[in-house]
């Protein structure tokens, strides 16, 4: 997202719609890893053609998926105060970017298709097969798997710390759609 977009989209009218939203599903929206669960979840969405909103246990089983990922994060861990809040300002922006992108696709079929092909283009350069997950009251699985068990839940953590949002390509704000 270039810098006048980012502005726009940082507005405190944009991030408070979204923070609306975050406390819905009982997310803070000052916390790096709640906006990040959101942004995986509705990224996920927009790569498997699914816009309707989980469950709240579905998006809190996945904010503690991306706390231990965060936690397990060297690139996160090196950040300091202002960069994390400047990385979940980002990803709110974000978010309201890919919910409009999400309504709209909802009765285009094109777009839905453009959306998810650039979904997972980019979710797969950070390391995320989002086409290969499910998304369950236990959060993110392995597609092969109706529920998670331990071994899946350390998965998608490890995926997760190997994709934070420094590295994450945004490839759905790019102006090749």
């Amino acid at each position: 997202v270039g810098a006048q977009a980012n502005e726009v989209f940082a507005s405190t009218e944009v991030l408070s719609a979204v923070g609306g939203v975050m406390d819905q599903f009982g997310l803070e929206k000052n916390n790096v890893a709640h906006t990040y669960a959101l942004y995986w979840v509705v990224y996920w969405g927009l790569a498997n053609k699914v816009y309707d909103a989980p469950s709240a246990d579905a998006m809190q089983a996945v904010a503690v998926q991306a706390e231990r990922g965060f936690a397990n994060s060297a690139d996160f861990a090196a950040m300091d105060n202002s960069q994390k809040q400047a990385t979940a300002e980002e990803l709110m922006a974000l978010n309201a970017i890919m919910d409009a992108s999400s309504e709209q696709a909802k009765s285009d079929p094109s777009l839905a298709a453009q959306l998810a092909k650039a979904a997972l283009v980019g979710s797969r350069k950070s390391g995320l097969d989002l086409d290969k997950m499910n998304l369950t009251e236990d959060g993110f699985v392995p597609r092969s798997k109706k529920r998670s068990d331990a071994g899946d839940v350390i998965d998608s953590d490890q995926a997760l710390a190997s994709a934070t949002p420094a590295q994450e390509d945004h490839s759905l704000t790019s102006t090749n759609l």
